[in-house]
């Protein structure tokens, strides 16, 4: 999950998975007796809004292509996400490394201190070793920095947009309702042209027999 430093509470967590399948059963148990094909409803809406409105199912249950707005950007916060947790990976490796290379090079120090001269050679590959783990924690520390900054802009873009589409739900769900309407008399009237021609072709057909 993107890393936008919140953790979900336990209660928050819990009170989801009951509630969120209790509001299903409540809204297929008040549409049952009820024609539901092509019956659309707000509160469906609104729950696909909530639990997964960041990939844009809120919008495409309301057939608006502009859902398509929210696989980009979260696909976006998800890679950003990966990065920032390389990142955080190498650093926390070049961290160790500095610190068992420090202690390795204390000791030979030590041995120094007390004449053993023969570890002097070894001395300047660790620092040199310690140089370059110092280097990969710094730049990587930097990336990190920059990871975070693009993951929080994403999450809160994404954010935002879910609190404007909050406001625009009943607009797309009239519009949708329209639409569906529409596309309702249209089938109707293809299903009554489709009636009437075979059986004005079938009249005529009796009637030429008839007259035979």
């Amino acid at each position: 999950m993107p890393n936008i430093n919140f953790t979900l509470p336990h209660w928050m967590y819990w009170l989801g998975l009951i509630l969120v399948p209790a509001f299903a059963m409540y809204t297929v148990r008040k549409q049952r007796g009820k024609e539901v094909d092509n019956i659309l409803s707000k509160k469906i809406a609104y729950l696909l809004w909530f639990c997964c409105g960041f990939i844009g199912m809120h919008r495409f249950y309301l057939k608006n292509a502009w859902g398509l707005v929210y696989i980009p950007l979260f696909a976006m916060l998800l890679l950003a996400n990966v990065q920032y947790r390389q990142a955080l990976d190498i650093t926390s490796m070049a961290k160790n490394e500095m610190s068992i290379v420090k202690f390795d090079l204390e000791l030979l120090e030590d041995k120094i201190k007390k004449g053993d001269e023969s570890v002097k050679a070894k001395i300047e590959p660790l620092r040199q070793t310690i140089e370059k783990a110092r280097q990969t924690w710094e730049k990587e520390n930097q990336a990190i920095d920059s990871w975070t900054v693009k993951v929080r802009i994403l999450a809160l873009l994404i954010a935002l947009l879910l609190i404007i589409d909050a406001f625009l739900i009943p607009k797309l769900f009239k519009k949708c309702e329209e639409i569906e309407a529409q596309e309702a008399l249209d089938k109707a009237a293809a299903e009554e042209y489709d009636y009437v021609i075979p059986g004005q072709e079938s009249q005529a057909h009796e009637t030429l027999t008839g007259k035979v």
